[in-house]
C-alpha cells in the first residue's frame, strides 16, 4: 500500500487515516447513497494517503461514467482487492460518515496552511519588493478562506421559488431590485441596479467625463450611506477634492481656480461661499474614502481594496485602467486584459463592484460622426471579455461646435444582466458633472 505523499512525515502532517477510510468504504457500501455528498464537499488532493487519492479517483471515474460501482470494479482499477474490503470492514465498526467528511476536509485545510505558510516565508526571503510579497501572501491566505466556504449546491426547487418570490414582491412593491443605483435616473431606470462581484467598465476618448460620472456615481452612493473607495491614478487628492465639492454645490470649478476675479459681483461671491460651505457639511461626514497611489502597480491596488473590504466596503472605483502597472503578458495588450481578469476575480472575491475607468484608442477620431464603437477597446486587453457592463461616453458637442447643446450619451454596449441601449444625460462642463438631460 502506498504511504504518505512524498516529503511528509505521516506522524506530525496534520490527517485522519480513519476517517479516510471510513468515507471510501461508505461509498464501497452503497456509492449512490454517499458519493454524491462526497463528490460535493472533497477532492482527491484532500485524502492525505496516496491509496486512498487513487481509490478515490477511481470511484470518481466509474461513477460519472454509470453513476455506479462496487467493490469489484474499483478493485479492477486499483489491483488491491484486499485493502478495499479492509476498508469497507472498517467503515461498518467506525460508522460517522457525516463527520468523517468534516474531519477529512479540516485536515486537509490544516495540510494546505502549513503549505501556504512556508510559501510566505520564502517570500520574506526572496529579494522580491516586500509590497509584491506582502500581496503575494495577502492571495494565499484569502485563497485559503474561500476553500474554508464551502458553497452548497442549490436545488431547482429552491432556487426557482426564492427567485418568484422576489420578483412577487417588486411586482407588489414591498422590494426594490437588487443592487446599486448610480444616482442618475435614467442611467438606473436602464440598468435595473449594479450588481456586487460585477465589473463595471466606463470607458471613452479624453475629455469625454469618465472621471466625472465615476465621482457622481461615487458621491452618489457615498450620499446614500454605501462605503465607497475611490482610487485615482491620474489625479491628485487636490484636484478630486476640488471637483468632488464643485459639482455637489453646483460651482463653477474653472472661474474658482482663478480666485474670485473670476466672479462679477460681491453677491456672487458670497453665493458661491454659502454654496461650497452647504456643500461641505453634506459631504464630509460620507463614507467615502480615496486613496491617491503610491506607485502603479497592481498588487498594491488590489492590497488597498482588500485592507478597505476588511472593515466594511461597498463599491471600489479606478481611475483608470492605463496608467496600472503588474499585468502578465508579453505586450501591453494582453498585460492591460490580464489587469482587467484579476480585478474581476477581485471584486467576486471581495463580493463589490469595481468601476473602471478605461481610455479608448484613437479609431474614434478616424471616424466622421466620433461615435465609439465596443470595438474601440480591443487594443487595451480582454476587457469586453471580463466586463460585465461597458459604459461608452460621448458628448457631441466636444467634437462640433454646431451640436452644442446636443444631448450627451451614455451608451450601454454590453451589459451581462440586461439589455444594451443610448441613455441621454447632460454632461455639465462648468460643474465637472452629470445629470439628467433637460430637454
Amino acid at each position: 500500500m502506498n504511504s504518505a505523499p512524498e516529503n511528509q512525515n505521516s506522524s506530525t502532517i496534520p490527517q485522519s487515516l480513519e476517517a479516510e477510510k471510513a468515507i471510501l468504504g461508505a461509498c464501497l457500501i452503497d456509492c449512490k447513497r454517499y458519493m454524491p455528498i462526497v463528490i460535493e464537499k472533497l477532492k482527491a488532493s484532500d485524502f492525505f494517503l496516496i491509496t486512498h487519492r487513487d481509490i478515490f479517483l477511481a470511484m470518481l471515474s466509474l461513477y460519472e461514467q454509470t453513476q455506479n460501482f462496487e467493490l469489484i470494479t474499483i478493485a479492477d482499477i486499483t489491483k488491491d482487492s484486499i485493502y478495499l474490503q479492509e476498508i469497507m470492514d472498517f467503515s461498518i465498526v467506525w460508522g460517522g460518515f457525516y463527520a468523517s467528511i468534516g474531519i477529512v476536509k479540516k485536515k486537509a485545510l490544516a495540510r494546505d496552511l502549513i503549505k501556504d505558510g512556508q510559501k510566505i516565508m520564502e517570500l520574506g526571503y526572496s529579494d522580491k519588493p516586500v509590497e509584491e510579497s506582502i500581496s503575494e501572501a495577502e492571495e494565499l491566505i484569502l485563497k485559503l478562506s474561500h476553500q474554508r466556504k464551502n458553497q452548497p449546491i442549490v436545488t431547482c426547487e429552491k432556487l426557482i421559488t426564492e427567485t418568484n418570490q422576489h420578483f412577487l414582491d417588486i411586482l407588489s412593491g414591498q422590494r426594490v431590485f437588487p443592487g446599486f443605483k448610480t444616482g442618475l435616473p435614467p442611467l438606473d431606470q436602464a440598468l435595473g441596479g449594479i450588481q456586487p462581484s460585477n465589473l463595471i467598465v466606463i470607458a471613452g476618448r479624453p475629455s469625454m467625463g469618465k472621471t466625472s460620472l465615476m465621482l457622481d456615481i461615487a458621491r452618489n452612493n457615498a450620499i446614500m450611506g454605501n462605503r465607497v473607495l475611490f482610487i485615482s491614478l491620474e489625479m491628485s487628492e487636490q484636484e478630486i477634492g476640488q471637483r468632488l465639492l464643485c459639482s455637489h454645490a453646483c460651482v463653477n470649478l474653472s472661474l474658482l481656480k482663478h480666485g474670485f476675479s473670476g466672479f462679477d459681483s460681491t453677491e456672487e461671491k458670497e453665493a458661491v461661499k454659502t454654496k461650497l460651505n452647504r456643500a461641505t457639511l453634506q459631504l464630509k461626514n460620507k463614507p467615502l474614502f480615496s486613496y491617491f497611489q503610491d506607485g502603479y502597480e497592481l498588487h498594491k491596488i488590489k492590497g488597498r481594496i482588500r485592507q478597505a473590504a476588511q472593515t466594511g466596503l461597498d463599491m471600489v472605483f479606478i481611475d483608470y485602467l492605463g496608467l496600472i502597472d503588474g499585468g502578465e503578458g508579453e505586450n501591453q495588450t494582453q498585460q492591460l486584459g490580464d489587469i482587467a481578469k484579476q480585478l474581476k476575480q477581485l471584486a467576486g472575491q471581495e463580493y463589490v463592484p469595481i468601476f473602471l475607468g478605461v481610455q479608448l484608442n484613437r479609431s474614434v477620431e478616424s471616424r466622421p460622426d466620433k461615435i465609439p464603437f465596443i470595438s474601440d477597446l480591443r487594443d487595451s486587453g480582454k476587457i469586453e471579455e471580463h466586463a460585465d457592463l461597458v459604459l461608452l461616453l460621448f458628448r457631441p458637442g466636444y467634437y462640433f461646435k454646431n451640436r452644442v447643446g446636443e444631448i450627451d450619451q451614455v451608451n450601454i454596449a454590453k451589459y451581462r444582466n440586461g439589455a444594451t441601449g443610448i441613455v441621454e444625460l447632460e454632461f455639465v462642463q462648468k460643474h465637472t458633472t452629470w445629470r439628467e438631460a433637460v430637454r
